[in-house]
């Protein structure tokens, strides 16, 4: 997924964790494990970095909270039912 097609609050599917400066790996996320564990097929945006800075997300289980793993747009799809 390209960074200018992410939005806040959408659905997504991580497949690697690539964010530059962060723990490296999908099987370290924290935020992933949690949503497996929960048998919850998908994590939400719930940040997502300004134009011009390092591409970046925060995934996290609730779509609410700030409060997650850090992901580039190319870590991740739209989750799809």
């Amino acid at each position: 997924m390209k960074h200018e097609d992410v939005r806040l609050g959408s659905r997504v599917v991580p497949h690697s964790k690539t964010a530059e400066g962060r723990t490296l790996g999908l099987f370290r996320s924290a935020v992933w494990n949690k949503a497996i564990k929960d048998n919850k097929p998908y994590v939400y945006v719930t940040y997502k970095s300004p134009k011009g800075a390092y591409p970046e997300c925060v995934l996290s289980t609730e779509k609410d909270i700030n409060d997650g793993d850090y992901f580039t747009a190319f870590d991740f799809e739209k989750y799809k039912k």
